[in-house]
């Protein structure tokens, strides 16, 4: 039995470089200094997550307001506009407005993805699942769901395409299991990734946070990503065990909206059990969502048992 750990979703900013972005947003300090302060960040938590032994590497998406900002500021055809709340989280987003046919207006630059900080490194990277982002705009086109979609789709696959030497690409899809797709919706949600998924030369996951991954599967095992990521505080693992499962398997076994610590004995008995109601010698933990809901300290605590667990895998598994 083998264990990989990574994480899914943004990092919470330190306390300097929070003030780092305040400072030059009231004109305080130059852009070459927030800059500084913010690959210091990022070479922070990248060295976190080696220290950890973690399987995928991530920047952080320190620089991330939300998920769709940086992609919309990377298309043609797409503003942002008003803030929408993210899920039942108390946060929220700056709203893609589809205003013209969308297009790749240009790939990442080191901004976006610090390709410097994770140059060498097993990297992962995470865009938004495109039937989620189609989803969840602002239409003003007058096109239907299904031909935004699309367009996103190819325009994001351009932006993965274009992130070189990625092991890994994550799409990030909460719409699809927050609750019942339609099987339209289901179908235009795998087209999505199909796209997506020929773009991109490494490893595809499609993780759904914030939902039940009941709402989706069987269906969910026909689509094309390589590793399929769960949310197991929305999900039970009974109702994911019964099915003959052919792909990765990621389990969000860490609260990423709680700061209480998970015991080592509550995440080996969850992996134990899916493993032998499955027979899959291998398994993906992490959290279940994206960490920058938790103060720094707390979300570093929890890469920290990441690489606790790790270390008593064998122990444990044999």
């Amino acid at each position: 039995m083998r264990l990989r750990t990574y994480l899914v979703g943004a990092f919470p900013r330190t306390a300097s470089l929070i003030k780092s972005f305040r400072d030059y947003a009231k004109g305080k300090i130059a852009h070459s200094q927030l800059l500084d302060e913010i690959n210091r960040s990022v070479k922070q938590v990248v060295g976190l997550q080696r220290e950890n032994n973690l399987t995928y590497l991530s920047d952080g998406m320190l620089t991330w307001d939300d998920l769709f900002r940086p992609v919309a500021l990377s298309l043609n055809g797409v503003t942002v506009n008003g803030l929408s709340r993210w899920y039942d989280n108390n946060v929220f987003f700056k709203k893609p407005v589809i205003v013209d046919k969308v297009s790749c207006k240009k790939t990442f630059d080191n901004y976006f993805f610090n390709k410097d900080a994770l140059h060498g490194l097993n990297a992962k990277a995470v865009l938004p699942d495109p039937f989620t982002m189609a989803v969840l705009s602002e239409n003003r086109t007058g096109h239907r769901v299904d031909e935004v979609a699309i367009q996103l789709a190819e325009a994001i696959a351009e932006i993965a395409a274009g992130l070189d030497g990625v092991s890994q690409i994550q799409l990030t899809a909460p719409t699809l299991v927050f609750k019942k797709p339609s099987k339209n919706e289901l179908e235009l949600a795998k087209q999505c990734v199909d796209i997506v998924k020929r773009k991109v030369g490494g490893e595809l996951m499609l993780h759904m946070p914030f939902g039940s991954a009941s709402n989706v599967f069987p269906h969910l095992l026909d689509f094309s990503a390589d590793v399929i990521g769960i949310d197991l505080y929305r999900t039970s693992v009974k109702e994911i065990v019964d099915y003959s499962i052919g792909k990765k398997l990621f389990l969000g076994v860490l609260d990423g909206r709680n700061t209480l610590m998970e015991s080592n004995e509550m995440v080996f008995k969850i992996v134990g059990d899916i493993v032998s109601k499955t027979g899959l010698g291998e398994l993906d933990i992490g959290p279940c969502c994206e960490l920058e809901f938790l103060p720094y300290e707390v979300a570093a605590e929890k890469v920290r048992k990441l690489g606790e667990l790790k270390k008593l895998e064998g122990e444990r598994f044999g």
